[in-house]
Order: C-alpha cells, then structure tokens, then sequence
C-alpha cells in the first residue's frame, strides 16, 4: 500500500505560516481558561482542606468495617456453639462420649478449622474436641465455670491456651437435658492470630493501622501478627479509656491524642456491641503532608491540563475546511471496512504544509497499520476458531448439539467414547433416535424436553442409557435450548458426563452411613429407622425388639487388646445373624402381609440389637434369645486364645403406644439390665416396673452428683472391739446419704449407682478426707482420748485409681492426723481381680503401707483364693465375712474355718477382726476360737460422732454396748 507523504514545497516560495491565527487562537484560549485555571486551583486549596476531615472519615470507615468484622465474626462463633448445644450427642456425651466425639468432629467441618469446638462434661473434663486434640481439664477455667452456672453463653476474658500457647478467646454456653439440667458445657475458642486473620484490621496509608481491644484492655487483633503470641493489656494506655467513652458517645468515636513522646495521631473508635472496641489511628503529620501535597499536585495537573488543552485546541485548528473535509471522508471510507483508505495529496495545498498535512500523513500511515492489523486479527480469528475446535474435539466431557427430534448433529471424541463409538462421526451417522436408541427409559427423553422448553435449560439431568456394546451407564446432561431471533427453536446444545462411578461411590457411602463399619451391621440410626418403620405399623403388624450386651466385654478389651475386641465382635455378630432365619428379610413401608423380617444391628460397643416382626414375632422373641444365649456361651477362638463371653438380654415387645424408637429401645435395655443384675447369662421381658426403677436410678444419679457439696452425704461409725478386753480399738466408717425426698439410703441403694456413673472415686476421696477430718475434731475436743484408729473401704476402682496414694497423703497432711489412726479395707476380689496379686497392686499397697497407714483385707474367705500369695501382701490383719459368723452356732465347718482362718493370720502376724456379731454366743465362740476383734449390733450400731465418741470414752465393759 502507498502511503501519502506531506507535499514538498514549491521552489522559490516559502509555504504560507499560521502563525498568525496560530498565535490568536492561542491568545484567544489563554485568556479563555485562564478564569478556570483560578478555580481548578481553589479547588486544590479546598480539598487540602477537606482532606483531614476525609481522613478522619477513613478512620471512622476503618474501625466500623474492623468491628462489623468482629461482630460477624463473633456471630458465627455463637451459631456453632449453639449448634454443639442444640447437638442431641452433646446432651447425652457425659454417658456416650464416642458419639458426641463423631458428631463434634462432622460440625468441625462446618466451620473454620480453625475454631476449634470442645464439649466438656460437668466435671471440667473435655470429652470432645472437633479438632481431635487430646482430651483435657477445663475446670479451672473461668469461662467453665460461668458457662455451668448461667444460661446464656459467656465470653472469656482473654487467656493463654494450654493447647498451643497463645492468647486465646473463648465462647461457651450451657448444655441442657429435655429436664433443663445442665449436663455439658459447649466451648468454642479461636487464637488471637487466627481472630485477627478473620477480622481483617487493616494498615491505613503509611502509619496509621486498625486494631481490636476487649473490654479488658487486651489486644485482639492487630496488622502485625507477632503482637498477638502473647497477650498484650492496653489498660494501662491511657487512650484506652478516652477510645471507650467515645466510642459509646453520642457525639462519635472520634478524638485526637498524643504518644508520650509527642507524637500527634488522629483516632476512631467504634463498640463491636460485646464490649469490645474497634480503633483506627493515623499519625496528623501524615494527613497534613498529604493535604500540602494535594494542593501542589492540583495546581500542577490543573496547569498542565491547560496546557495540554491549548496545544490539543491548536493542533485541531485546520487553515481551510477543504483538508478537513477529505480527512473526514478518508476517515468515513476506513469506518466502513475500507481498510487502506488514504487522504491524497492533492487535497492538501502546497502552502499549507503545516500540522494538517502531518496529520494526513499521520491518517494513511494509521490507515495502513490498520489495514496490517485486520489481516493479523482475521488469521487469529482463525488460529482461534482451530484452537476452539480443537478444545471441543478432545475436551474431557462430552460436548454435542442435537435436533429436536432427537438426531445428534455434532459431537466430539469423547461423547463417542461414552457412548461406545469409534469416532464422532460414526456417533452423528449411527445415532438418530435418542429416546428409542440411547435412552433405557424412553419417556426420559420426553422429561428432558418438557424441563428444557419449561426452563431454557437442564441441568444435572440424570438419566441411565445403553452404549452401543449394550451396557448400561449412567450420565449426567447440562443443556440449552437455542433459538433464532424470532422465538424458533434450532438446535439443543450441551454437555455429558459419564457419572456411573461417582453414583455408585454415593451409594456406598449411603451404605456405609447406614452400616458398622466394623461386623458391616446396621448401625444405631438405620437400625432406630426401621424400628420406627414398625412402629407405624405397629397395629396391623406385631414386633419385638430384643437388647444384648456383651458379658465381661471390657475385661476382655482391657485385657487382650482392642484389636482381639473388634475380632470378638464381628464373630459375635456372625453367631447372632446364624440364629435369625431370614436375616436379610425386609419389609416394605407400609405392607401389612409378607414373611417376618428379622434385623440384626450394632448399637455401638458390645450392644447388639435384633429386630423380630411379622406374625409370631413376640413368641418368636423367647426362642431367638434362648438360641443366642446358647450360640455365645460356646468359646471363640481368637489369635490362638480361647475366650468365654456370654450376653445379656433384654425383650420389649413393640406397640403403638411408643412415641419413638428412642423409647422402645430404652426400654428393652432396661430390660438386659434386669437381666444382668439377676446374674448375666439371662434374658429378661420388660414390664413397667423396670422403667420405674431406670427412671429411680437416673434421679438418684442425678442428685448424687451434688449429695456431697450439699451435706447430704454422712459417716456413721461402727466400734470395732478387742475380745479380750471389751475395749473399743476403732470404729469402721460407713458412708450414709440423708436424701432430700427418698429420706435414709443405705450403701446397696447408691453405691452401684455411684460406680455406674464414675462417682465412686470421688466419694471415695470425700470419704477418706471426711474420716480423717472427725479423727482431728475428736483429738481436738479430747486430747486425752486413747489410741483408735478408724478404718475405710476402698472400691475396685478407687484403688485403682493413680491418684489413690498422694489422695491418703495430703488427707494426713491437711489434717495432721497420725498415719496409724487410718485404717484401709480392701475385698479380695479388688486385688485378685488382674490375677494372683499383680505387681502393680502389690506396688499400691506397699506404698500405702509406707505412708504408715494400715491395710486390712475384708470379707476374707468369700472371694478369689488368696491364700497362696497371701505372704506377699503388706496387710495387717484380716477380717472374717459375716456369713461365716452367723453360721458358725448351727455349722460346725463354718466354725472350722473361722479357727483356720485365725491360725493362718496369727501365724502371720495379722489379726483377725471377725463382722456380724449379734449374740453373746457367738462372741464367746470367737473368744474361744482366739479371734482378736468383734464388730456388730451386739456391741452397737453405727454411730453419729457424738455418740461414737461417748463409747470410746466408757472404757472396758461386760455388758453390750448399747445400739
């Protein structure tokens, strides 16, 4: 293409100037803008001035975005503190820790990790974490406390966390029963840096910045996060204080201070609502810099701008308007594609070779680029239009365009490859019916018309079709409906994807949400869905439930291993699904006919549950647990070991009058708990009455948990008495509860009941703490009292607790009691329960012997055979289980072994304490059989202190010491 060039001047001839007109028109625009140049420069002055107070705006805009941040931040912490609330796991985790712990963890995912969300039980004690950390005690903290005691979730005040040692804040709130009470506290913490990451307090210019206080004064959040890995308190600054009063006045947050060494700063404070406050601050040096600098910039761009706008104006001028008009028409021709339109020279006169002809010549040579460039664009609107092609042909989902009455017209590879064919091309020739050819259900293709004609398009549209091999495959389609201008329907285009195995994965894992992972059982939910499914059909169709557990399954865990557990536990399943014909049976929803149905589903631990309905399914129920209590009695044989089980059932028969599944199976273990109560091995139908006693055994539960801290809980004290002097020697210190409405309740009616719930180490310690606290009040009030000792029981689970030795420590030391005045009774089976003596209870009593207190092995000769390594216990003396005393008159054996019990403690060098005594007889039998202390209502009941402190004072007496 030939470009124009400015035309050469005439020889001889100098080209006309515009100078002239140039220099007037120039004149002309000066004195023009001159008035607007003053004002462009006013307006700097007065944006200098505005600029402070849009810098206070900044800040005011700053911290209010700092605390709506907080505020919403703080807003989600509580909703998922009220969803672990709210969690039914959560209410009962004190009881089922192992679902509380799962539920805890999928609501963790539901949130940031890192807030990390605990439920702690009434104790202190955590029993989930959603982040899985290792469990700990929060009762020392003060938002533990406050949480257990209100109602409303409380705030922390900011505190060090154990876990990652970091300030930490904290929310928690209450956990409720249906009763109202609280059983669990909710927690959710988050670390300052983590907190400050999520409110986002930014930097403002080069030195001002956002930050986050508490009402306290600690620092929150902050733009430099090494500021928050300790905690920072800002009470003592004194602008703290100013920034709370302003940011609850009514005339704003904003006010002006200065550092202590003289530095000026501009400051917003606003209320986050929870008491804490959101500040932004700006050194004034800064925003007055800025201001002078606004002004001197407006200044300079306003000149410029002038200038710029004069040199423009002189350059637009043309000499004569016959240039301009073939300009614009060059110009014309180019906006009609005329690409390489050109303004000939000829239109250009000689004499006005000035800026008009440079901008011709400026025109072709634009008029040429452009001419270049369109050729560039139309070969990569080509490459573009290959490269497009090229995606659609090897894209990883299929990609086609079809006719509305079902031929496909384009698809690429991979659509072909889904649905079984070589090529594309092959698909476009072989598939012209989708309803008939591709669909399995052909009235699919019908539904996909009426969606995408009701909507425009589908999408997820889920339908099974047959490849040309003939095998069936699930895809997904996403189409659109596309349309001429006028409304008429073309063409359908869209994408597939083969989602075969993504569905198949779904139903796995709606499989395994249904299932135990471990024996493949129903779980506890599925198993609660079908009982519900019987309940609804409850009145056409009878139904049982039967309840098993596991006999001495933990002894077993604990013992073997978890691994032998879990092993145990799928055989146990095997045996149990043998016993139930039919197992895989199932009835649908809503029939009323059909064969019974029997389920087998793992509630969790060693529960088992089976499912009976249809006709015959109560008489059925007796049979099937006489046959599963035959099929576990039979020994496993596990990793070469021979292990002996058994379980213990519980019948409810099931009825309409059950509002939910919940209840039935609450009924039927209470049922198995009857039955393992009256000797395990057994299977026992329930009645109301077992209810009753479950719902007794609750609210004894529930208020034992705060008999102690309420002075319910009492020590009544026995005499223990030599038989050769009639002296009282000591007392033993039985432990009583004055209920507020049951009245007196003796130690068989709550003991089993403390022991259940975790209770007994506890009181046990209060026990210990209490005997030697009376032992210090008698020696108070009578120093001159004789040499006694009181004796206590220890639990199983008391003396095996790790803490049991520095417990018996402190309680001498905090007392002042000497060591000899306690005494500590243990059963045999406590130390014979691990084996023959184990070494960690050998390790235990040598301990508690060293201390200088005294062991005493009760109920001697009714447990475990401890004779053999009897010598290896550091005990003082023993003492003869009643039965053998109130035998010993009519039983000759009875007596023999009282005399052999006697003989081997003294050869010992023990003595022998002999309980029940109730007849003079017997006392002068065992005085004749050389046993060295009696103890029973013949000598007195248990005493009140008071009285127990008069017998001690009597002295020797030959008369029984009255009840």
């Amino acid at each position: 293409m030939t470009r124009s060039n400015p035309i050469p001047r005439t020889a001889g001839r100098r080209p006309a100037k515009a100078l002239g007109l140039r220099g007037r028109l120039t004149a002309v625009m000066l004195l023009a803008i001159a008035p607007l140049l003053g004002g462009i420069l006013g307006i700097g002055y007065l944006a200098g001035d505005r600029l402070e107070a849009n810098a206070a705006q900044d800040l005011a805009d700053e911290a209010g975005q700092c605390a709506r941040a907080a505020g919403r931040w703080e807003a989600t912490v509580l909703r998922a503190l009220r969803h672990v609330q709210d969690m039914p796991a959560a209410r009962a985790a004190a009881v089922e820790p192992i679902p509380a712990r799962a539920a805890l963890a999928n609501l963790g995912d539901l949130y940031e990790r890192s807030l990390r969300l605990h439920l702690t039980g009434v104790d202190g004690r955590v029993i989930a974490r959603s982040d899985g950390a290792q469990l700990q005690s929060y009762a020392d903290r003060d938002w533990f406390r406050r949480a257990l005691a209100g109602a409303d979730p409380v705030r922390q005040t900011i505190a060090v966390s154990r876990t990652f040692g970091t300030p930490t804040v904290t929310f928690a709130g209450p956990v409720r029963d249906d009763a109202g009470r609280t059983v669990a506290v909710a927690a959710a913490s988050m670390q300052l840096r983590t907190l400050a990451a999520t409110v986002q307090c930014d930097r403002i210019g080069r030195t001002g910045y956002a930050f986050l206080v508490d009402e306290a004064g600690h620092l929150l959040a902050h733009p430099d996060p090494e500021k928050l890995t300790t905690l920072i308190l800002l009470a003592d600054y004194p602008p703290v204080s100013r920034w709370r009063r302003a940011a609850t006045a009514a005339s704003g947050g904003a006010f002006r201070f200065a550092d202590p060494d003289g530095t000026r700063w501009l400051s917003h404070a606003v209320p986050v609502g929870n008491g804490w406050v959101a500040i932004a601050v700006r050194q004034e040096a800064e925003v007055a810099g800025l201001a002078r600098a606004t002004v001197l910039g407006a200044g300079g761009v306003a000149g410029a701008g002038v200038l710029a706008a004069a040199g423009l104006t002189f350059l637009a001028v043309g000499r004569w308007v016959r240039p301009v008009r073939a300009l614009t028409a060059a110009a014309e021709r180019l906006s009609l594609g005329q690409w390489g339109s050109t303004v000939p020279t000829s239109a250009v006169p000689a004499e006005q070779a000035d800026e008009l002809g440079v901008l011709a010549g400026a025109f072709n040579r634009m008029s040429s680029e452009l001419a270049d460039a369109h050729d560039r664009l139309c070969r990569r609107a080509e490459d573009a239009e290959q490269r497009y092609r090229d995606i659609v042909t090897h894209a990883p989902i299929g990609i086609y365009q079809t006719s509305a009455d079902g031929r496909y017209l384009k698809a690429n590879a991979r659509l072909a490859r889904i649905y079984g064919y070589e090529t594309p091309e092959r698909l476009v020739h072989g598939l012209t019916d989708i309803a008939g050819q591709l669909y399995v259900d052909s009235g699919a293709r019908d539904e996909f018309r009426r969606l995408i004609d009701r909507d425009g398009a589908v999408a997820d549209f889920q339908v099974r079709i047959r490849r040309l091999d003939g095998q069936v495959r699930w895809i997904s389609e996403d189409a659109r409906a596309v349309r001429s201008p006028d409304g008429t329907l073309l063409y359908y285009e869209g994408t597939v994807q083969d989602v075969t195995e993504r569905l198949q994965a779904e139903e796995r894992l709606r499989h395994d949400a249904g299932h135990d992972g471990l024996t493949g059982l129903l779980n506890r939910a599925a198993f609660e869905g079908r009982v519900a499914g019987c309940l609804r059909r409850a009145a056409d169709r009878p139904f049982t439930v039967l309840f098993l557990d596991l006999d001495r399954f933990k002894l077993i865990n604990d013992s073997l291993g978890h691994a032998v557990g879990d092993r145990l536990l799928v055989e146990v399943a095997a045996r149990v699904a043998a016993c139930l014909p039919d197992t895989s049976t199932a009835v649908a929803a809503g029939a009323t006919g059909g064969p019974p149905a029997r389920m087998l589903g793992r509630l969790g631990g060693d529960e088992f549950a089976v499912l009976l309905e249809g006709p015959g399914a109560t008489d059925d129920a007796v049979a099937v647990a006489d046959r599963v209590r035959d099929a576990l009695t039979r020994p496993f044989a596990i990793g070469g070991q021979e292990i002996v089980t058994g379980t213990s059932i519980g019948i409810a028969a099931g009825h309409a009058g059950y509002a939910s599944p919940k209840d039935l199976l609450r009924d039927a273990d209470a049922a198995m708990y009857r039955a393992k109560a009256e000797g395990r091995g057994r299977y026992a139908v329930f009645d109301t009455t077992m209810h009753e006693a479950a719902v007794r055994r609750l609210r004894l539960e529930a208020d034992l948990r705060r008999a102690a801290e309420r002075g319910e809980l009492f020590l009544a004290y026995q005499p223990v008495v030599s038989l050769e002097n009639r002296r009282v020697a000591g007392f033993e210190a039985l432990l009583r509860w004055q209920h507020p409405t049951e009245g007196l309740l003796m130690p068989g009616e709550f003991i089993p009941v403390a022991e259940d719930a975790g209770l007994i180490v506890p009181i046990g310690q209060w026990v210990i703490r209490e005997a030697c606290r009376q032992v210090r009040r008698w020696r108070d009030a009578r120093p001159s009292l004789p040499a006694f000792a009181v004796a206590v029981n220890l639990s199983r689970r008391q003396f095996r607790d790790p803490g049991l030795v520095a417990l018996v420590a402190d309680a001498l030391a905090e007392t002042g009691v000497e060591p000899a005045a306690l005494k500590l009774e243990i059963t045999e089976s406590v130390v014979m329960a691990d084996g023959r003596g184990t070494d960690d209870a050998l390790r235990t009593l040598a301990a508690i012997r060293d201390l200088g207190v005294g062991l005493y092995m009760d109920d001697f000769g009714t447990g475990y055979s401890s004779l053999s390594c009897l010598h290896r216990f550091p005990i003082e003396g023993l003492k003869v289980d009643r039965a053998f005393v109130a035998n010993m008159s009519g039983r000759r054996d009875y007596a023999a072994v009282i005399h052999a019990i006697v003989s081997l403690a003294h050869n010992l060098g023990m003595r022998v304490v002999a309980e029940g005594l109730e007849t003079l007889d017997q006392v002068a039998m065992l005085q004749a059989l050389d046993c060295d202390y009696g103890q029973g209502y013949h000598f007195a009941r248990p005493l009140d202190p008071e009285a127990a402190i008069a017998v001690l004072l009597d002295g020797p007496s030959s008369q029984p010491l009255a009840a």
